[in-house]
């Protein structure tokens, strides 16, 4: 409890076929750089991250945030509420394992390497973990309602390679209940408020309230209504008075502010920007709860109900856990920690009030997808208002050369030269840069998600042709790949048997390949390929299904969009550009 932590550890363990990131900000270079080779590394390519649209705006204008491979090698949804979209969870997903995070770092190097933060980690063991309803569940289900939400103002290309995590994640999630001693909260503008919910899971009378974060709403109102709501109870609240932003501080004598710059792991007392968030209700009869996330002590966070609340995620621990987490942090603690002076919370409110957060807003950023058949672009350029100019912008926001772009209204635009190294495109209003629209590259991004499941078939069969080739070791691989979700379902289906009567439904799939050598000799057991259509089935799904190169050089992809093995026999010299309707 309260140990250090590594995102980068639980990475390294490995069986990891998808994941999920959601934050508010993020230095992009440093995901693609440092988080996503990580994932790559231990043969995850379905990678997904969710991101605040009005900070990804802001990225664009630095060179060091910008994303350079956002839509070829993962998938980045930008979500647009009027509030912020403010969670930080991750989700790594398995065939014998999950993994969840809920915490208060943003995908940065100082909210994952630097500052003092809260984050929940748990591991969800077992081949089974996807059957039952559980926290990782609760958190996807929440994850994918945010992403439905941008259903009208993002391309489906983009919002279907976010659902495909439904297959590593477990299906379509339902609503889960709490499970064991925790339980997740998410809050969504004009849904039921974060502190309604947690409301819920009191069971007694609230003697003591104590918070802990690193933004306050300007008047108050949070602080406000836990006074207000609990009105027999004390409330502590916990700052770092030098980074603190709290411009206002309710008086009376209920409320106690303290100094909790020194709070954290022994290891980290005092050291780094204090960014946690945290809150703790001490009930009378000792059913006591704990709450730590994304969620600022703030009116936007805490109290929805109104459409520019923020979109935030909390876990909440109960009864022995919750008391643990709240020691363990040192959160119990500040109930005798040294007060702050009346002098120091009027410097700290007028320090506040004079270093307003000021967040610049960059130029509107919209989604595009590639269309490697028509060798076009899609965009809503209309929303941007006169357009002069289009610039094709590579992997290090550089012009692409020999890319032209060509747009004469309505929705596509005609792309002549390399598609597939177009990253975005900067739209000039009489040379003034309006708005970015970030290409979102669908096809590339299902074939590597699709590839990574198919590797390691595709290293056996390349050992077929080797002397010391095993046949034994390539058949329960293959047995897999043929009952996989990504084989069509009448690849699946037996082929006709002269002894099978009319209506009868399709034989249940096979336990094993494996046929054991001691058994045949004994008895004569029946073979899986007992027609031949059952083995042009295998083989129509060998040759279509699972591309097999000779070389193990890096597979890569044409201006098409299409793989090496696809590339075979193909003259595109004779192959004009595609009319776009």
């Amino acid at each position: 409890m309260a140990e250090p932590l590594s995102l980068v550890d639980a990475i390294r363990k490995g069986d990891i076929g998808a994941s999920l990131i959601t934050t508010f900000n993020a230095n992009l270079p440093y995901y693609e750089d440092f988080i996503l080779r990580r994932l790559a590394s231990v043969g995850c390519r379905n990678n997904v991250l969710l991101v605040d649209q009005k900070q990804l705006a802001s990225a664009y204008l630095s060179e060091a945030t910008r994303p350079r491979r956002a839509g070829i090698d993962y998938t980045l949804v930008p979500i647009d509420v009027q509030g912020a979209f403010h969670p930080k969870i991750c989700l790594l997903a398995g065939k014998k394992r999950a993994s969840l995070f809920v915490g208060s770092h943003n995908l940065t190097v100082s909210g994952i390497g630097y500052n003092r933060e809260i984050t929940n980690h748990l591991e969800i063991p077992g081949a089974n973990w996807k059957s039952e309803p559980s926290l990782f569940s609760q958190a996807w289900a929440s994850a994918r309602d945010w992403v439905a939400s941008m259903s009208d103002r993002l391309p489906s290309a983009l919002l279907e390679s976010a659902y495909a995590l439904d297959n590593a994640f477990g299906g379509v999630p339902g609503k889960a209940l709490p499970v064991g001693g925790a339980g997740f909260l998410a809050q969504f503008p004009c849904g039921e408020s974060l502190l309604d919910q947690l409301a819920r899971s009191l069971d007694g009378e609230v003697k003591q309230i104590t918070v802990m974060g690193a933004f306050f709403d300007a008047r108050a109102e949070f602080l406000s209504e836990l006074l207000k709501r609990w009105p027999k109870s004390e409330v502590i609240v916990g700052i770092d008075p030098d980074t603190v932003w709290l411009s206002h501080i309710p008086s009376g004598p209920r409320l106690r502010v303290v100094d909790a710059s020194r709070i954290g792991p022994s290891k980290r007392k005092g050291k780094g920007y204090l960014h946690a968030k945290a809150i703790y209700f001490e009930i009378r009869n000792g059913k006591n709860v704990f709450a730590s996330g994304s969620a600022n002590p703030s009116e936007p966070a805490w109290l929805s109900g109104r459409p520019d609340a923020n979109v935030e995620a909390m876990l909440v621990r109960f009864g022995a856990e919750a008391d643990q987490c709240a020691k363990a942090i040192g959160l119990t603690a500040l109930a005798a920690a040294k007060p702050v002076s009346p002098e120091q919370v009027k410097h700290v409110a007028e320090r506040s009030r004079q270093a307003l957060p000021v967040v610049s807003a960059g130029v509107k950023v919209l989604v595009g997808v590639a269309d490697y058949e028509r060798r076009a672009i899609t965009a809503p350029l209309a929303q941007l208002g006169a357009v002069t100019g289009l610039a094709a912008m590579g992997e290090s926001d550089f012009a692409v050369p020999g890319v032209e772009l060509n747009w004469t209204g309505g929705e596509w635009i005609r792309v002549s030269g390399d598609l597939s190294a177009v990253r975005s495109i900067k739209v000039e209003n009489d040379q003034s840069i309006v708005g970015r629209v970030l290409i979102h590259h669908p096809e590339v991004i299902a074939r590597r998600v699709m590839g990574a499941a198919r590797e390691p078939t595709i290293d056996l069969l390349r050992q077929l042709g080797s002397e010391d080739a095993d046949i034994s070791r390539v058949l329960p691989h293959i047995e897999k790949l043929i009952f996989s979700d990504n084989v069509p379902e009448s690849l699946r289906l037996p082929g006709k048997r002269s002894d099978k009567k009319k209506g009868d439904s399709p034989s249940d799939r096979p336990e094993t390949l494996e046929v054991s050598l001691a058994e045949t000799s004994r008895h004569r057991r029946p073979s899986l390929f007992s027609s031949s259509t059952d083995l042009a089935a295998l083989i129509d799904i060998l040759v279509h299904h699972i591309p097999v190169v000779d070389e193990t050089k890096e597979r890569g992809f044409d201006v098409l969009g299409r793989s090496e093995e696809e590339q075979i026999g193909q003259d595109d010299e004779e192959v004009g550009p595609s009319p776009v309707e």
